[in-house]
């Protein structure tokens, strides 16, 4: 069945308040030390399945260690889903399991601080419902780079850069920009904030009240 687009409403969701609270550098700096992570690693938030399509990610952070002289560990945070082993089995193939950290179970605080402390968030998805992770990103002033996919660019809008999740060179070239360029790194960061600024909790509720009042009226 096929609805036409006059009948749809788009509701944003937006990101918890921990997310867009400004994280002191003692507490950033206790949360790297607590999981032995350096500043300026690459995170990616997601489940560990096919759809947040980490592969791409993995061979794309592969060819950019072997290319480039950058050197930061890969943090995958999330649970381990449907085809996590051969996700494993391609990090022990490529001889990156002492580059690349996973983690689960990660309070929110400490979630972002770790945000505000990666050197790029990178998300090359295949599909989102809404994308909260890129907005909780953009929110502790971290650049992102996600996929032309689902919601994505919705979400990030200008203010982060879009690639197709299949082209694993154009993602290994663009992480090493993101982590080199600081005049790339401080627009997107300064375009991050601004854009997610956009997403707050009262506009979500405000739009569904509005919604709801306007089918309430019309039955």
């Amino acid at each position: 069945m096929q609805l036409s687009p006059d009948k749809i409403t788009t509701i944003h969701l937006a990101a918890k308040s921990v997310f867009t609270q400004v994280q002191s550098q003692t507490a950033i700096n206790a949360t790297l030390e607590k999981y032995n992570l350096p500043n300026g690693f690459i995170l990616f938030v997601g489940t560990l399945s096919p759809r947040k399509n980490a592969r791409t990610l993995i061979h794309a952070y592969y060819h950019m260690l072997h290319e480039s002289r950058i050197d930061v560990p890969l943090v995958l945070i999330g649970s381990k889903g449907w085809q996590y082993e051969e996700l494993a089995s391609t990090i022990k193939e490529l001889k990156l399991s002492k580059y690349i950290q996973v983690l689960n179970n990660i309070y929110d605080e400490d979630l972002a601080r770790l945000y505000s402390a990666a050197g790029v968030f990178a998300l090359p998805s295949y599909y989102e419902g809404f994308g909260l992770p890129p907005l909780e990103a953009m929110h502790c002033g971290c650049p992102v780079v996600v996929s032309d996919r689902g919601s994505l660019p919705e979400v990030v809008g200008d203010a982060g850069i879009i690639l197709d999740p299949d082209d694993v060179e154009q993602w290994a070239e663009t992480l090493v920009l993101v982590l080199t360029n600081q005049e790339v790194r401080k627009s997107l960061v300064s375009a991050g904030s601004t854009q997610a600024k956009k997403f707050s909790w009262q506009k979500t509720a405000k739009a569904t009240l509005k919604l709801y009042n306007l089918v309430t009226n019309f039955v």
